[in-house]
């Protein structure tokens, strides 16, 4: 009867140890827009703008340097990685501020998300996103007007396959619109 009972207490511990997750570490990486999310690389990058000038877009490497890149009023936005994912990218016109994993900066003029249409999911240009107000988008199916000059800020961001956590995010980045 002591053996019966050692190997039903040897069973129920193995029963609990399989049962139990692994325990997952926060992840912190406090330069990034959601600070609880993996790194979403903004390389250095050129676009085609008006006139047939080439601008070029420094991206992650610009981050600590106090030059700000100077791009055309119809950027083009880009970044490696997320393929097959629920992606979103905008443009603000003051900085990111982000409370408890959502942003809460009414200040967003500009979106893309992966439930438009883009000719490459990774580079956004301005004409295939949508300009916004107070969180909506204006004019669904039109093409936004170019941005007038100023001080602007951008980000990327990505949810898990739920669709409710966001698992990756970018460094804000900013950028001027010259007169």
């Amino acid at each position: 009867m002591k053996t019966g009972r050692s190997y039903i207490v040897c069973l129920a511990l193995i029963w609990l140890m399989l049962g139990c997750e692994e325990e997952v570490s926060i992840i912190q990486n406090k330069d990034l827009v959601f600070t609880h999310s993996y790194p979403v690389r903004i390389p250095p990058y050129e676009y085609e703008g008006e006139n047939g000038q080439f601008i070029q877009v420094r991206g992650d490497s610009g981050f600590e340097s106090n030059s700000i890149d100077t791009l055309s009023g119809e950027p083009v936005l880009a970044w490696e990685g997320l393929e097959n994912q629920l992606v979103s990218v905008a443009i603000f016109t003051e900085a990111i501020e982000v409370a408890h994993g959502e942003i809460i900066a009414s200040d967003v003029i500009w979106k893309w998300n992966t439930g438009m249409a883009a000719a490459d999911s990774n580079r956004i240009a301005y004409a295939e996103g949508r300009a916004v107000s107070r969180g909506d988008y204006i004019n669904e199916g039109q093409v936004p007007d170019p941005l007038p000059p100023g001080h602007y800020y951008w980000a990327v961001w990505s949810w898990g396959k739920s669709g409710t956590t966001i698992i990756y995010s970018s460094r804000q980045l900013e950028f001027y619109v010259p007169n």
